[in-house]
């Protein structure tokens, strides 16, 4: 479990670490907020159906070339039977923000699982034409247990 959170958060550092040390995380409102919310939502679905289904191919279909190497299928296994474990089964899920930096876009949201009421999900997108998921964390106080 912890080498699972260590990967996720390593690939969501390296990439923003790929960003540069430019300017800080921009938060996004309004209608250009609800435009990459939408964008983001099926790469978020495919991530969730993947992890409720134990598909790995649906889980990582919209990962680029790092996230594939970072988090295969060996270390999905693991992610989705500690989700069984202490999260049970998903229930819906919310944006909660959308920011930029400089070439990446995270989009923040709140999820809500049988065994979890609060599960944070970042995604971050690279800005390729389809958007890849760059980045993948996941944080909820059942998971640190």
């Amino acid at each position: 479990m912890k080498k699972i959170l260590f990967t996720l958060a390593c690939l969501l550092l390296a990439g923003l670490l790929l960003a540069g040390c430019g300017s800080g995380p921009t938060t996004i409102e309004g209608a250009e907020r609800d435009e990459f919310a939408a964008a983001a939502d099926p790469l978020a679905d495919s991530v969730v159906n993947g992890i409720d289904a134990n598909d790995y191919s649906v889980f990582s279909q919209y990962f680029d070339q790092a996230m594939l190497e970072g988090l295969n299928e060996t270390a999905f296994n693991e992610l989705v039977a500690m989700f069984d474990g202490k999260l049970g089964d998903y229930q819906s899920r919310t944006v909660k923000s959308v920011q930029t930096v400089e070439n990446l876009i995270q989009v923040e949201y709140k999820m809500v699982y049988t065994q979890a009421p609060e599960v944070t999900m970042r995604l971050i997108l690279n800005d390729q034409d389809p958007p890849q998921i760059t980045g993948l964390w996941f944080d909820a106080s059942e998971l640190r247990k």
